[in-house]
């Protein structure tokens, strides 16, 4: 026998507990099996109660810290309005950290390439001096981002709340033990003989097994800490938060500019007392006689209105008119005009009074020369009133429309930035305690898959243990290649969770991103939220799958799934999407890699060729560089512009068009839509059309509506619930609910068109069934899915979720049955009562914040569940890949004329291919300078919206819009230059599409006579190979595009003019 290793921790012998527990053999483990017969004894390394201790404490820490700065529970207002005073500190520390950044980028700090296999050291005995620096820069950072409080409340909340996983992340650096290895045989005894020598190697591979147990186990136990540290947290906040907000106290602070928001949170801000300019009042939300607006909130909406008593603001008489048949879809027993003369100054003020409800102000009409049109001065008289349509007796015509805040007699406006403080600050503990249980449901899959990884991570090392050891046992052999399989598979499943997962935060990322940016500051915070949570989500998948990352790669390249996201990545569409975001920045990044470049020629680090290659460590492309002396940048940035040149550039440049037109539409198809529906609304009340009538009117545009590819469900479902709400005589939630009905039966109608008028006549067509590839492994999947009876979940996911034309049609292609597909389609309603009612509240916005925010509510809600049904389908079809994968690889002889098809496709492409330098020079630049300006076109809608485009509501009306452009019209000069560059960036595909027909149909022409004298032939030897066909041969097939792709060569232009 050999003597043990000896295991140590990485801290103060003090600290070591000096006591060893033999292994016993656990669940017919093997690895635990081996080591105890090797005598290999490993200690239990950080005990559990030191996780504990630090995570909690440090959990606890930065959350009592972001409840006690950013909350109204402890000194949020306090902290808030000190960072808006000390804005202007930003700049200092945004200057410090950049400065400091930028220096040590230049230096080479982070991934130095003359120092292998070392992190952040600007030299190799540099232990303090470069990381104390970067975390100086750190902390100017995150103060830096406090002090954007004035424009970003919500910042320092987020950020603060990013602590608690770093600071969780470096107690476990601080904690983990470090195995060291005490050899058996001191190796300088020099050599002993050929069995000792043997022996040594088994103890070390031993050793490195028991190594890998130990870390693991010790990973788990921290995962476990930190999912309950979090939990503890989430729990420990929300009840703390409830007990506050239900206990009767004072839940908000108000400054003297400020009073009780008239939102969804008033009637918990205002239940109790509160203090205002000094007074107190009790109760002041109930709506009150002598107060005329709150009598008129109560009436008008049911909701809360503001705090303030009739004393304390300068309030004119008022008398009652009854008023219906408002323009806005709503009825209102009472109504109030204004008594007494006033000047326009009054009058606005007035108005207002009336936070409520939209009003316009009244002049004398035109050519009235007489009293009442005129005051004893000989001014016009003015007065107030409801919207247009209201039947307000003596109302003249009207002025544009103008919402006004309600103001207090210190003329301090009470603006959504400071309601949206309110409910930061006011619901701040509860975002936290939803923070750490989304942190928690993290570690929580780490320790539900902690076996797994810790069996596929032991394997990694029992394949290079000695095979002496391992041939001791057959059965030891069989049960680890048992347990391996199984731990594969549950690794396979963590993984597409991972994945998946990362696509469901992306996409709520983008979502509020798009619908909440420009709101509001609560949908700043939600977005920062997305943010922090995808930030997070990346850190923890380098942090708990380091150890198998390379394995997984290597061993699980034949699964389906893998596969998949392997071709993903290198697809040229993942090139375009990379090329359109990152274009701006592609000119800042090369020239920082030639700063770069001449700080490492300045240094002397390329001096020695060989030292350089040897000392390549983190930068493979310096080690396969020849001479980096020669380079202008970097040698990686040199390594990857030669990587881009090699790139599909025509490809590449398509797709990118094709993307910049998703964004072009998506930025202006809600501006005209908008213009759309106010003509629209404003044209059916102007003919006076009954209700019925507007009921088939809706289903009739609908269906056509639906019948159009480009036109999304969303908007059929959107457009409904703003004809049906504003229509509807009895009232708006009867029309709401009219439409959630008139909605689904729509789509059940539409889906029945689609799948047996269009699909149907479409499936006839051999060439559409090719287009559609209805052959290939991916329509295969979905078919196979679909076909399934009754109702699983990827069916109804593939059938609710996905576009509704190509679903629908797609089915009538594949000739599967309506019942089927019906049935699949019933769910689509929890789908359509979002969508219907975000356009119900849609047409509300402008009349009050909550109908704004409730409409963005169920937008958000509605794409959510489109999101969550898309990741659901592509988990079916990846399920079905994996699980039926040779019956859908394998060829069907009815298929035999769509394959015909695109093998010659891909032949003539082959044969007549045009690449970039075939190409004429005029007519690439052109083609690129078209790209290059949709993609600027395009960072400028995203990034200056407001300059380019006006806003325009739904409920607005089209006849104040006095132009198309200008200052006063839907799109600004700057947004007409924007469009005109847009329009002409088309120039570049036009040149390159006439250019490529007349080159190109000549030698398409001879390629396809030649491949149609080979058809019979051909289609004889692919029905003798799908008869002979094997599951083995889905596995050649399955790398044969990458094969195909790699050796395919231009051959058509320069052959073809050639033997001309």
């Amino acid at each position: 026998g050999f003597s043990n290793p000896v295991f140590e921790l990485a801290r103060p012998r003090r600290c070591l507990p000096q006591r060893r527990a033999m292994m016993v053999p656990e669940n017919d483990n093997p690895l635990r099996t081996l080591s105890v017969e090797e005598g290999i004894v490993p200690t239990r390394g950080a005990y559990v109660r030191r996780y504990i201790a630090a995570l909690f404490a440090a959990s606890f820490f930065v959350s009592g810290l972001a409840i006690a700065l950013w909350s109204s529970m402890g000194m949020g207002q306090v902290a808030l309005d000190w960072l808006q005073a000390h804005a202007w500190l930003w700049f200092p520390f945004t200057a410090v950290y950049v400065v400091i950044l930028f220096v040590l980028l230049l230096l080479d700090f982070f991934m130095p390439p003359h120092l292998p296999g070392e992190y952040m050291r600007l030299w190799k005995t540099d232990f303090c001096f470069g990381r104390g620096l970067f975390v100086v820069a750190a902390v100017c950072f995150w103060c830096s981002c406090l002090f954007l409080a004035d424009e970003y409340p919500s910042v320092p909340l987020v950020i603060t709340l990013l602590l608690e996983p770093l600071l969780m992340a470096a107690i476990r650096f601080r904690l983990v033990k470090q195995i060291l290895l005490r050899p058996a045989v001191d190796s300088a005894t020099g050599p002993g003989s050929a069995a000792e020598n043997k022996g040594q190697g088994v103890q070390r591979d031993l050793h490195r097994v028991t190594v890998v147990l130990a870390q693991e186990a010790d990973a788990g136990r921290f995962y476990s800490s930190t999912m309950g540290a979090f939990a503890s947290v989430a729990i420990a906040s929300l009840a703390a938060w409830l007990v506050w907000v239900l206990g009767g106290e004072r839940h908000v602070t108000l400054l003297s500019t400020k009073e009780c928001s008239n939102g969804w949170l008033a009637p918990l801000e205002c239940t109790g007392s509160f203090s205002y300019r000094g007074d107190t009042y009790d109760g002041c939300t109930m709506a009150r006689n002598d107060v005329p607006w709150c009598a008129h909130s109560q009436e008008f909406s049911g909701t809360w209105s503001n705090c303030l008593k009739c004393n304390d603001s300068e309030v004119m008489a008022w008398s009652a008119v009854p008023a219906t048949g408002c323009s806005l879809g709503m009825s209102l027993s009472r109504a109030y005009r204004a008594g007494l003369d006033l000047t326009e100054a009054d009058c606005q003020q007035l108005c207002a009074y009336e936070p409520l409800c939209r009003f316009a102000v009244y002049y004398g009409a035109a050519g009235c020369t007489e009293p009442p049109c005129l005051g004893s001065d000989g001014a016009p008289r003015t007065r107030c009133g409801l919207a247009t349509n209201c039947a307000i007796s003596n109302a003249s015509s009207s002025a544009a429309f103008t919402a006004f805040e309600k103001q207090m007699q210190s003329r301090v406006t009470i603006t959504d930035k400071d309601k949206d403080e309110l409910y930061i600050l006011w619901s701040a503990p509860l975002v936290i305690a939803v923070s750490n249980f989304v942190f928690a449901c993290f570690a929580a899959s780490r320790v539900y898959f902690q076996r797994s990884y810790t069996a596929t991570a032991s394997q990694m090392i029992l394949d290079s243990v000695s095979p002496a050891v391992l041939s001791r046992s057959d059965e030891l052999v069989r049960v680890t290649a048992q347990q391996q399989e199984q731990a594969m598979r549950h690794l396979s499943i963590f993984v597409k969770m991972v994945v998946f997962a990362f696509i469901f935060i992306i996409t709520l990322f983008w979502i509020a991103g798009q619908l909440f940016l420009a709101h509001s500051e609560v949908a700043t915070m939600v977005l920062g939220l997305f943010g922090a949570f995808f930030l997070v989500f990346v850190f923890f998948t380098a942090l708990s799958l380091k150890r198998v990352a390379t394995y997984l790669w290597d061993s699980l390249a034949s699964l389906p799934v893998w596969r998949t996201a392997r071709a993903l990545v290198r697809s040229d569409w993942t090139r375009a999407v990379v090329v359109c975001c990152g274009l701006p920045a592609i000119p800042v990044v090369v020239f920082l890699s030639m700063l770069n470049q001449c700080v490492r020629k300045s240094r002397g680090l390329y001096n020695n060729q060989s030292g350089a290659r040897e000392e390549g460590g983190h930068d493979d492309a310096l080690a396969s560089c020849e001479d980096p002396r020669k380079l202008w940048v970097t040698p990686r940035m040199h390594q990857l512009i030669c990587e881009a040149r090699g790139w599909d550039k025509l490809s590449i440049l398509f797709r990118c068009y094709v993307l910049c037109l998703l964004m072009f539409g998506y930025t202006t198809f809600p501006i005209c839509l908008n213009v759309f529906l106010s003509w629209f609304s404003a044209f059916l009340q102007e003919m006076e059309i009954g209700f019925p009538v507007i009921v088939v009117i809706t289903f009739f545009t609908g269906v056509a509506a639906f019948l159009l590819p480009p036109v999304p469900g969303l908007t059929v479902y959107v457009f409904g619930g703003i004809m049906m709400s504003s229509t509807c005589p009895q009232g708006f939630w009867a029309g709401a609910m009219v439409n959630i009905a008139l909605g689904w039966f729509l789509k059940l109608v539409a889906c029945a068109i689609q799948q047996k008028v269009i699909g149907g006549l479409l499936g006839k067509s051999l060439w559409v069934r090719q287009t559609c590839g209805v052959h290939k492994v991916a329509i295969r999947c979905i078919e196979a899915e679909m076909r399934r009876p009754g109702w699983t979940l990827g069916k109804v996911a593939i059938l609710c979720g996905g576009p509704d034309w190509p679903v629908s049609v797609l089915a009538g292609i594949l000739k599967l049955s309506l019942f089927q597909c019906e049935l699949g389609t019933v769910p689509i309603i929890f789908f359509i009562i979002p969508c219907s009612l975000s356009g119900s509240f849609y047409m509300k916005r402008g009349t009050s914040e909550l109908w704004t925010r409730s409409g963005n509510l169920m937008l958000v809600l509605s794409i959510v569940i489109s999101g969550t049904l898309w990741v659901i389908a592509g988990w079916a079809m990846q399920r079905q890949l994996e699980n039926n994968y040779a019956e859908l690889t394998r060829p069907l002889p009815q298929n035999v004329d769509l394959e015909w098809l695109d093998y010659k496709a891909g032949q003539i492409a082959e044969r007549v291919r045009v690449t970039w330098a075939d190409v004429p020079c005029l007519v690439r630049y052109a083609y690129a300078l078209g790209a290059f300006a949709h993609i600027m076109v395009c960072h400028t809608f995203y990034f200056g919206f407001s300059y380019l485009f006006n806003a325009f509501e739904v409920s607005d009306s089209v006849d104040d819009l006095q132009s198309w452009y200008g200052d006063e019209g839907i799109v600004t000069f700057l947004g007409c230059i924007a469009l005109g560059v847009y329009v002409v960036g088309w120039f570049g595909p036009m040149v390159l599409r006439c250019w490529k027909a007349v080159a190109t149909s000549g030698p398409i022409a001879r390629a396809a006579e030649a491949l149609d004298a080979a058809e019979a032939e051909w289609k004889a030897a692919w029905l003798e190979k799908a008869r002979n066909w094997t599951p083995e041969d889905a596995k050649v097939k399955s790398e044969a595009p990458e094969e195909q792709a790699s050796s395919a060569a231009p051959l058509g232009i320069a052959d073809e003019t050639g033997s001309q």
